[in-house]
């Protein structure tokens, strides 16, 4: 084994998952540079710790992070444990099935924090309490609340859609005992700003955060992070639609909203289930436009290129057919009408159909979809949007419809994903699956603009070659490659 000093610089030179472990859940520690090819694992009782597991390390793949790796997933019980490897120690941690209670509350207390509107729990509330006033039309409406989305007054609806997902579904499905209407609060909070913020036809308005002065030029030179310096005035808000996916999650979060407070108050379930199927019918409508989005206004740091990935909801393309899929899923959950299940089934089943073929054991990339038929761009490219959809609705629909005679296909989708995902995690030691997935003529790290506002995301350190597959009729096959992406 290697003397040299561990490559990653911790506190502890042995990584243990810091939350900790469910019983049955897998469970590992990764070391840098062990010193031995053995560890040891022991359980803190009666004030000492003693030995109740030994096992052998071996190289975690040299992907992201060359370390090895040391699997204790038969330890079950509930405990305080510790790993020592040599003349190292972990850090304590433990092994328990409400594990995850405590981060959900933390992540939870994010909500409270990024209140924006008339609040006193949100880190700069009460504030933005008036804004409301429609550049295209002149009107004055009501269109505070909400959130701030990046610790800044940043409001964009596609974010905020995303946030809504996870904070309902917790919802639905957690209990915890700190809960004294608070997680019905913030839902609410959330679920007004949507309702604000649709038209009667059902269309979500759009709206953008600026830097004061900007587009009056003043700070038209200045580039970069020192622009989070500058003071921010009042949203600008346009009678035009926002962009696709947050129509989409709000017919989807909206449908679950009803779920949550259908039996806690009923009215104003049915006041969500309202705004839900007005999202539905509106980008249903045979009268719909699908002319690619493009934002009124978009703020600095380079998020100009954020327009990129909303051209890719076109009918018929993976990231359309998967967002109205989850829809038409959360829909039918909450009214059991049939025809939102069988829009769902016609879905997921288009979308099957823009998944590669091949033999994904041999060559990982296979598994990737299409943006569109005659497309030659991977849906896997998009991280925000394919991976909060797709594979999250093809698994529901299985659990739905599971006697569907589509089903087999379904079912074959997911396993050639699961696949993938299970493959690529073993080439490194963290176990992580990649976030996108793209080929060498569309990068979408390359783009100009695309992600310049982070430097952790537009740089090629973490690219990692993932085989070949071929569009259509092309001649050529085309390099896929995977970024894990720091913070997805």
């Amino acid at each position: 084994m290697s003397n040299t000093r561990p490559s990653f610089d911790y506190m502890s030179p042995i990584l243990v998952n810091h939350v900790g472990y469910t019983p049955g859940a897998s469970k590992i520690c990764i070391i840098a540079a062990p010193r031995e090819d053995e560890f040891s694992v022991y359980r803190l009782q009666d004030t000492s710790f003693f030995l109740v597991f030994k096992g052998k390390l071996t190289k975690g793949g040299d992907e992201a992070q060359s370390a090895w790796v040391g699997d204790f997933s038969s330890l079950r019980d509930d405990g305080i444990y510790r790993i020592e490897c040599g003349d190292s120690n972990s850090r304590c941690f433990v092994i328990c099935q409400n594990v995850y209670g405590n981060p959900f509350r933390t992540v939870f207390n994010y909500f409270p924090m990024q209140r924006c509107g008339d609040s006193h729990t949100g880190w700069n509330a009460p504030c933005h309490v008036k804004e409301g006033v429609i550049l295209d039309s002149g009107e004055y409406r009501d269109l505070s609340g909400g959130y701030h989305q990046s610790c800044d007054t940043r409001k964009w609806t596609w974010g905020l859609g995303l946030g809504m997902i996870g904070l309902f579904q917790a919802g639905l499905s957690e209990k915890p005992h700190w809960d004294t209407g608070l997680i019905a609060d913030e839902i609410r909070w959330g679920c007004d700003y949507f309702h604000r913020m649709q038209r009667d036809d059902g269309g979500i308005m759009d709206t953008s955060s600026l830097p004061e002065g900007w587009s009056e030029g003043l700070y038209a030179g200045r580039k970069g992070f020192a622009d989070y310096d500058l003071p921010w005035k009042a949203r600008e808000f346009y009678k035009s639609d926002t962009m696709p996916p947050a129509q989409w999650n709000n017919a989807r979060f909206q449908a679950m909203a009803h779920r949550y407070f259908k039996d806690k108050n009923p009215e104003y379930a049915g006041k969500c289930l309202d705004s839900s199927i007005k999202s539905w019918c509106h980008m249903t409508s045979p009268e719909r436009s699908y002319k690619p989005f493009v934002a009124e206004q978009m703020p600095p740091l380079g998020h100009g290129g954020m327009n990129v990935p909303f051209a890719a909801f076109y009918k018929g393309s993976a990231l359309e057919l998967s967002h109205r899929l989850c829809a038409g899923i959360s829909l039918y959950r909450a009214t059991c009408d049939v025809k939102y299940l069988d829009d769902a089934s016609a879905c997921a089943t288009g979308l099957v159909g823009l998944q590669f073929e091949g033999d994904v054991a041999g060559n990982p990339a296979t598994a990737c979809f299409k943006e569109g038929k005659d497309s030659l761009i991977l849906a896997n490219s998009y991280f925000y949007y394919w991976n909060t959809s797709g594979p999250v609705g093809l698994c529901d629909m299985l659990e739905l419809a599971p006697t569907h005679p589509d089903a087999p296909k379904w079912m074959e989708s997911v396993r050639r994903i699961a696949e993938q995902y299970a493959m690529v995690s073993e080439r490194n030691p963290f176990r992580r699956v990649p976030a996108v997935w793209y080929h060498e003529d569309h990068n979408p790290f390359s783009i100009p603009a695309f992600f310049s506002f982070s430097t952790s995301v537009g740089t090629s350190d973490d690219e990692y070659p993932a085989g070949k597959v071929t569009f259509g009729d092309e001649a050529k096959d085309r390099n896929i490659r995977y970024k894990y992406y720091n913070f997805c």
